[in-house]
């Protein structure tokens, strides 16, 4: 039976849900993550199109799912169960506003974020977030902004980083995690999203 023209194309949705909720699991320390991130890695290795027929039998879901995750793909398909779960807070925004375990407002790792109005490191080792800093407003109106930022740069103050081969091997790994999607990265991820950076 062939697909019907307006079939929604749920790969993405569902790769989105089953990371929103291997994040959240990560955060509140639940025994779930790794159900999570299996059935997320499940849904990325499909190479078909999983869509759903008007008659509501749901084509090309992966048959090793767990009952939990393909339950909630078919709940997400048939529109029962959002994509996101309630209290969903993205930890890596497009802006790069996010800053959760493993990423701050930078997008850089190592931060994390302090309740109550604390404050995070960026992979520079600055002081990110914690409400308004006055301090930082002036620094990034003032008009010297741009010798400023010289002086910031991480290769022309860090030693590891002055040695560094750009585009090589160790370029490519911090890249990777840098650009990355999710907060948790395996090796198999790491490879294939540094391979863009590295000319090695």
């Amino acid at each position: 039976m062939p697909r019907p023209k307006d079939a929604k194309i749920w790969n993405e949705d569902l790769i989105a849900a089953l990371d929103a909720r291997h994040q959240k699991s990560l955060r509140e320390g639940k025994r779930d993550a790794h159900t999570w991130r299996v059935g997320m890695e499940n849904i990325q290795a499909v190479r078909r199109d999983i869509y759903q027929f008007r008659t509501g039998s749901i084509a090309n879901l992966p048959t090793g799912l767990t009952k939990k995750v393909q339950r909630l793909c078919e709940d997400i398909i048939r529109g029962v169960t959002n994509v996101y779960p309630d209290g969903h807070v993205p930890t890596n925004g497009g802006n790069g506003s996010g800053g959760g375990i493993g990423r701050g407002l930078g997008g850089g790792f190592g931060a994390v974020d302090m309740p109550g109005g604390g404050y995070a490191l960026n992979a520079y080792g600055d002081r990110v977030g914690g409400g308004y800093n006055p301090h930082a407003a002036a620094a990034a109106a003032a008009p010297a902004a741009s010798a400023a930022s010289a002086s910031n740069n991480p290769f022309a103050n860090d030693h590891y980083m002055k040695s560094m081969k750009i585009r090589g091997g160790a370029y490519a790994i911090l890249m990777a995690f840098h650009h990355s999607q999710t907060d948790v990265l395996r090796k198999a991820q790491i490879c294939r999203e540094g391979q863009r950076f590295c000319d090695d």
